[in-house]
Order: structure tokens, then sequence, then C-alpha cells
């Protein structure tokens, strides 16, 4: 009986062997299980993450796209406004030259008011003048008449 007695024994004792490790197998197939839908969600998320890098890729290009666009846009609106700024500086030339034109037509007038001032004031000398030379003519007319009158009656020559 020792015999059966260690063999049942030995058989009790693989019997625990085998359902612990039937245990253990069960756990390790629950843990297989997680792990396996834990890559499972892995992949998925790597997947979805490589697909949102394409689109991130993707837009970067199109933004890199746009921004090219956009600056050869704004290097054509600079461009116009520095044609603009050179425009404008020269608006402000001429508006110097316009300025200082100005001055001088302003100047101009004056010395021309004060040119027909004295040419009034020549004009008026003038016909002063002109007023006293046909007075001097008119009396030097009346004393060639005196005159003339005066040699006809010469009382020193008839006598």
């Amino acid at each position: 009986m020792n015999d059966a007695t260690e063999f049942e024994s030995s058989l009790a004792g693989a019997i625990d062997f085998f359902q612990n490790l039937h245990r253990k197998l069960g756990t390790l197939e629950a843990d297989a299980g997680l792990q396996h839908d834990k890559l499972h969600t892995v992949a998925h998320s790597v997947a979805a993450i490589e697909q949102s890098q394409q689109q991130v890729q993707h837009s970067l290009a199109t933004l890199a796209s746009d921004l090219r666009t956009q600056s050869a846009t704004l290097r054509q609106e600079l461009s116009g406004l520095e044609q603009r700024i050179a425009s404008a500086d020269r608006i402000g030339t001429l508006e110097a030259q316009f300025e200082r034109h100005h001055a001088q037509m302003e100047e101009l007038e004056q010395r021309a008011r004060a040119g027909q001032e004295q040419l009034g004031q020549f004009a008026a000398q003038a016909e002063t003048q002109c007023q006293r030379l046909i007075e001097l003519e008119q009396a030097l007319e009346t004393r060639d008449q005196f005159s003339s009158n005066s040699r006809s009656w010469n009382p020193c020559r008839d006598n």
C-alpha cells in the first residue's frame, strides 16, 4: 500500500500541479487576450497616427504652397507699394517745386503790382510833364506872336 499511497500522493500532486498549471495557462491566455487586444488597439492607433501624419504632411505641403503664393503676392504688393512710395517721393518733390514756383509767382505778382504802381506814377508824371510842355508851347507861341507883333512895331526903327 505504500506504493499505492505514494502513487496516490504523486497522482494528487500531479493533479494539483496540472490544475495549477491549468489556472496559470488560463491566466496567461487571458493576459495574452488582453495583450492581443492592446496590441490590436495599438496597431489601430499607429494606423490612425500614420494617417494623421499623412494628413499633416499634406496640410503642410498645402500650407507651403499657399505661403509661396502669398509670398509672391506680397512681393508684388511690396513692389507696388515701393513704386507708390517712389511716386509719393516724386509727388513730394513736385509739390516742393510747385511751392517754390508758387512763391516765385507771388513775388512776380508783387513786383508786377509794384511795377504797375510805378508805371502809374510815371504815367501821372508824364501826363503832368506833357501838360507842362503844352503850357510851355502855348507860352512860347504867345511870346512868339507877341514878339512878331513887337518886331513889326519897332519904335526904334520907325523913328
